[in-house]
């Protein structure tokens, strides 16, 4: 496991990593640019896989006494050093991340993992400035990351298998459920199953089908209750 895991980006994405890091007891150091500070825990406790199937949160006192143990850096050079795993959380802007992995692969060791939290850009893309490729890749978390188990893993053409396999076990050990892409593509999975959904829903509701708030149950009520009968059949 991780020695050291370093968080860029202070916004909801951000804290929500640092609070599964610290919560599973790792060292977590966050920085963010705009030199605002994270405030945890900001909705509760992380849900975490029970021996028995589902999932359980930590008591919030335990949550609340991990969470304080991460520390802020005044630095990129701060946060970054001696990490073995940097997670990048900062906004969808393709340059920013380009410039911002470029500045982190000249001050980390050879061996550390660096992850985008990405919702929807190429990791080709964003990794771009990279000299070392084969560590990078893409671990798009859900909004909010400790509430929302799933996890897409998008690797890059040149991120090795090592670094693949690695990403997931850090995630599953955070107890995340890591799903992994064979390719690439814009707004990965989760993003375009959701799209699809929405075009659906819009054309349902103005073709006169449904009104909102009943296509909001069946939304909300129908497919996941069938999800979940499926699943103890």
């Amino acid at each position: 496991m991780p020695r050291k895991v370093a968080v860029i980006g202070a916004g909801d994405i951000g804290c929500g990593w640092a609070a599964l890091c610290a919560s599973a007891g790792w060292p977590v150091t966050v920085f963010d640019a705009s030199a605002r500070g994270w405030s945890a825990p900001r909705r509760g406790a992380a849900p975490y896989p029970r021996p028995g199937g589902g999932w359980s949160a930590p008591p919030r006192e335990s949550w609340s006494a991990a969470c304080s143990s991460s520390r802020q850096a005044r630095s990129l050079l701060q946060a970054v050093q001696d990490a073995d795993w940097v997670i990048e959380a900062i906004p969808e802007d393709a340059i920013a991340k380009q410039k911002l992995f470029g500045s982190i692969e000249q001050v980390t060791g050879p061996d550390t993992l660096l992850t985008s939290s990405s919702s929807g850009l190429p990791p080709a893309e964003i990794f771009a400035r990279c000299r070392r490729q084969d560590r990078c890749l893409v671990a798009h978390a859900l909004n909010p990351p400790e509430l929302i188990p799933l996890v897409e893993v998008v690797p890059a053409a040149r991120t090795s298998t090592a670094a693949v396999v690695r990403a997931q076990e850090y995630l599953r050990a955070l107890g995340r459920m890591p799903i992994l892409l064979k390719k690439a593509i814009p707004g990965y999975v989760v993003g375009r199953i959701t799209a699809a959904v929405w075009r659906e829903c819009i054309a349902l509701v103005l073709e006169g089908v449904i009104d909102v708030d009943q296509l909001d149950r069946a939304v909300s009520l129908g497919p996941r209750s069938a999800g979940r009968r499926r699943a103890r059949i």
